[in-house]
């Protein structure tokens, strides 16, 4: 788990895809913090990106290095909006508070990534796997 945040971390812009009917969807989000030993991320409730994820809750994401580096990871999202959780992203990165409205913040969603496979690339061919 560490690897992974402190790859976003430094590669703090990542493209999350989703399923839209037949299609995929993909957007670039900048925020994932872990809880519990999950990896979590957070959408608005009333995004697009929010209703994908609850029509269908598989998802990947993609990360890339300036040193060529590159995170792959899929899983399936799992909603988890407690207001302790939603107090420690905004602890995290204060500006959400602003986005999504305040210290109630109705529309801001949290959710982990559940049966996570996260592979590590680099430009000579060599992976690693973490299963989450």
């Amino acid at each position: 788990m560490r690897r992974i945040l402190d790859f976003l971390s430094a590669n703090p812009v990542f493209y999350f895809a989703t399923v839209a009917g037949d299609a995929p969807a993909v957007r670039p989000f900048g925020f994932a913090m872990e809880n519990a030993g999950k990896l979590y991320f957070c959408t608005g409730g009333a995004k697009n990106v929010c209703k994908q994820l609850r029509d269908n809750p598989r998802f990947e994401i993609c990360a890339c290095g300036a040193d060529g580096k590159w995170l792959r990871l899929a899983a399936s999202a799992e909603f988890d909006t407690t207001p302790e959780l939603k107090e420690k992203a905004f602890a995290l990165m204060p500006m959400l508070r602003d986005i999504y409205g305040g210290d109630n913040a109705p529309e801001f969603v949290l959710f982990f990534a559940r049966n996570g496979v996260a592979v590590f690339n680099d430009p000579q061919g060599a992976g690693e796997t973490i299963k989450l």
